[in-house]
């Protein structure tokens, strides 16, 4: 009998042990989870939390024509950014792509550099979604290139990432 007693004392200690694990595995938990969270809510509202992680165009100044377009259709923002040496140096759009067709019968030795805008325009990741939709409807343009405060290139936000997030400008 007191082997049993032995046996039953080791068992209720483990789980004890294992009771307080769980507890102190929990508080772990939920103090991540509540930071994650915090920085959440610390996004909402701002450009960067309207940016598909997966989705950030990208093609080099000497890319050909044929490169620009599959990754345009790849990433569906309907543009992409062009790095020369990884710095950003244009962007390239769908309109973009129809303007070539329209004037030029010869695109097979066109590269992103000949099709490119110069500088576009860029916002930094903090700016407020409502008046990065603004600066979009001022300057009648559909995407925007976020970029980090190092100026390091994000993503490209498009007008109807506004759109489906229900955005009142």
């Amino acid at each position: 009998m007191s082997e049993i007693s032995t046996n039953t004392k080791i068992a209720c200690n483990t789980i004890s042990i294992e009771i307080q694990s769980l507890k102190l595995l929990e508080e772990s938990l939920d103090h991540n989870f509540k930071k994650v969270i915090e920085l959440i809510h610390q996004s909402k509202g701002k450009v960067v939390a309207l940016l598909r992680d997966s989705k950030i165009p990208k093609v080099s100044f000497s890319s050909s024509f044929k490169d620009v377009i599959y990754e345009i259709s790849e990433k569906r923002l309907g543009a992409t950014v062009v790095k020369k040496n990884g710095v950003l140096c244009g962007l390239i759009t769908d309109g973009d792509i129809r303007r070539v067709f329209e004037k030029n019968e010869n695109i097979s030795e066109l590269i992103a550099a000949d099709i490119m805008t110069k500088n576009p325009i860029k916002v930094k990741e903090y700016l407020l979604a409502s008046r990065s939709l603004k600066l979009m409807q001022a300057k009648k343009i559909n995407h925007l290139v976020v970029i980090r405060e190092d100026h390091n290139y994000m993503g490209i936000e498009h007008i109807l990432d506004f759109i489906n997030e229900e955005l009142d400008g």
